[in-house]
């Protein structure tokens, strides 16, 4: 009998393809009694073990010295299993890397060994080569081999592993334990195996994830408005958190009930970056050393730097835009508002106009009136028409009927011009403007300014970009590590910023200038969007969990919300910061005029005293001499 097992395991072990697991129960091909061996006691339980795997294909890796204590097993797996997807012989522990994990249901793995160094081995060495998603059935481990595996690396991470476990007091009993995630780490005994049956009817891979009972779970933040908002006492503590992320990873508490526990990136690090010894500093480094399970503060879904090879990505639930952020230039000074009511085209038509009035004027009038009325020179006939344009009662008015014509429709022109001065200088005298600046991507990199980001995420984008204006901005970038250092030099005028768009929109309604007016601004180009997501750990099995609660949240319309109702509350917080200037004319609902607003009156009122001074003193040279 065993020579024809042993044709059917060579027969076995040579197929290379693959078929579904059919796992039955072998009672009728292997009768036991009460005398039943340990052989059939393991067969029996790996028959019940197969059963809940259900279709899943099997991988069969077998230690050497398993294989010569329990040959008889191996041979019933074989028969129960025809075509296993893999048989493999364990004899050092590099063997395990050839598991194959390309099946398109789901994997089992039937792991039976008598030297438990190789797989502890294989796990320490060889992380990348871990079936994280398959299902684990170990045999020949004692309780400490079995704790060690469940918290390695690759343990942590292992969704399902069933371990049995020879008792030490009762003999041809096994115990069955199976390993715990997150905050429960290790193993937990569910039930026994008597040879025959399970002492305690309970699933051997139950959903382990779909709810936490409460466990921590540890969330690595970074503070970037408005994503993410940190409320601090007088003393610097933080008292609160909130924002759209924040909203999502508590969000994501409620559907699976687990405590968020959140720990902070180190200072300046920010995301972090790619160190010259190969790790990561930031958020990507703590993810991708498990000082955190999740982390969030406006994750933008990228590989740059090699960022899959430290963490990995849940559902994207919102968007945000690579925008340029530029200082909003100074505004004019209040006494160029005497000039702005007209376009500069408009003076000078003005100007034409009045110079061709005075001699006309003058060749109009009658010598007659030129002796009584003393209009004896152009200067007498300048000063009659600028005196209309001041809106000075002239006294004077010519006899002729001619001169009279020209005058009555000087009286209109006058009005006209005047009337439209005037209204559109109230209007200029209360509202600042700001010279023009730059406004597309081009314009900036003629430019020449320096573009400032956080990071070397934005550059590497911008090198990457078809636009050769954007590629070309991409020399001019400067390093920052500090967002309130970015600020700064931006309202400086040192330098333009990129950010997403949503952070550049925050700025533009927090920080206002004194009057009102916003001091940074967004060009109208931007150049690339983005998704957001939450950052997780490599092979991390709360992905397909939390891209599940991502999924449901972003269909719920809540992302908006949330964003919005955190903007509301950080603008009700920041209102006692407001500054109070120019209040006092604004209770009564109209806006005084200070000396600011007319110091052009004082320029005017300056000069043409410096200018009689001037002739006065000519005056008196000329005269001396």
């Amino acid at each position: 009998m065993r020579v024809v097992m042993l044709v059917v395991m060579l027969v076995v072990m040579g197929c290379v393809n693959s078929s579904p697991l059919s796992a039955f129960v072998v009672k009728g091909l292997f009768p036991v009694n009460s005398k039943d061996s340990e052989e059939a006691s393991l067969t029996r339980f790996l028959t019940a073990a197969l059963q809940e795997m259900g279709t899943c294909d099997l991988s069969l890796a077998v230690g050497e010295r398993a294989a010569q204590r329990w040959p008889g097993l191996i041979y019933s797996l074989l028969l129960m299993v025809p075509l296993p997807r893999q048989v493999l012989t364990i004899s050092a522990w590099q063997d395990f890397a050839g598991i194959s994990r390309t099946s398109s249901t789901c994997q089992g793995n039937v792991i039976i060994l008598q030297d438990p160094e190789t797989l502890l081995t294989f796990v320490s060495n060889s992380p990348t080569d871990w079936d994280y998603d398959g299902r684990f059935v170990v045999v020949g481990l004692n309780k400490t081999h079995l704790e060690a595996l469940t918290r390695s690396r690759c343990g942590r991470k292992t969704k399902h592993i069933v371990g049995l476990v020879q008792s030490e007091r009762r003999p041809g009993v096994w115990e069955v334990f199976v390993n715990q995630l997150y905050s429960h780490l290790g193993t937990a005994q569910v039930t026994t195996w008597t040879g025959t049956r399970f002492t305690l009817p309970r699933p051997l891979f139950p959903e382990k994830l779909e709810n936490f009972n409460g466990a921590n779970l540890k969330v690595v933040v970074v503070e970037y408005n408005p994503a993410i908002f940190y409320l601090r006492d007088g003393r610097g503590s933080i008292v609160d958190r909130y924002g759209l992320d924040i909203e999502v990873i508590e969000a994501m508490a409620r559907l699976f009930n687990f405590t968020p526990r959140y720990i902070e990136s180190p200072p300046g690090e920010l995301w972090g970056e790619l160190l010259p010894n190969g790790s990561f500093s930031g958020m990507v480094g703590m993810i991708g050393r498990e000082e955190g399970d999740v982390a969030v503060g406006n994750v933008y879904l990228s590989s740059f730097l090699g960022r899959l090879n430290y963490l990995s990505y849940s559902a994207s639930y919102a968007t945000d835009w690579s925008c340029f952020q530029a200082r909003v230039e100074p505004p004019l000074p209040y006494y160029l508002a005497l000039a702005l009511p007209y376009r500069l085209t408009t003076w000078l038509s003005l100007l034409g106009c009045t110079l061709m009035l005075v001699p006309v004027l003058h060749l109009l009038a009658t010598p007659e009136e030129r002796q009584k009325q003393n209009w004896t020179s152009i200067s007498d006939s300048l000063l009659h028409i600028l005196g209309l344009h001041f809106r000075i009662p002239q006294t004077r008015v010519p006899a002729g009927t001619t001169p009279r014509v020209l005058v009555a429709f000087l009286w209109l022109y006058v009005i006209i011009i005047t009337t439209g001065y005037s209204s559109n200088l109230t209007a200029f005298l209360t509202v600042q403007r700001s010279p023009a600046g730059v406004e597309t991507i081009k314009e900036l990199y003629e430019s020449k300014m320096t573009v400032l980001g956080l990071g070397q995420y934005f550059k590497f984008n911008m090198m990457q970009s078809a636009n050769p204006y954007v590629q070309g901005l991409a020399g001019t970038y400067k390093l920052l590590f500090n967002v309130e250092e970015m600020d700064s030099l931006i309202e400086r005028g040192e330098g333009v910023g990129i950010q997403g768009k949503k952070y550049q929109l925050y700025i533009i309604k927090k920080r206002y200038s004194p009057r009102g007016t916003p001091t940074v601004r967004i060009l109208k180009e931007c150049f690339m969007s983005h998704s957001i997501a939450l950052a997780l750990q490599v092979h991390s099995p709360l992905k397909p969990l939390f891209d599940r609660g991502v999924s449901r949240v972003v269909e719920s319309g809540l992302v908006n919300r949330w964003f919005a109702v955190s903007i509301s509350r950080a603008s009700q917080e920041d209102e006692g910061d407001e500054d109070d200037e120019d209040e006092e004319g604004k209770r009564e609902g109209f806006l005084a005029l200070s000396l600011a607003h007319i110091q052009g009156v004082f320029f005017i009122l300056f000069f043409g005293s410096l200018a009689a001074l001037l002739l006065f003193c000519l005056e008196l040279v000329f005269g001396r001499k």
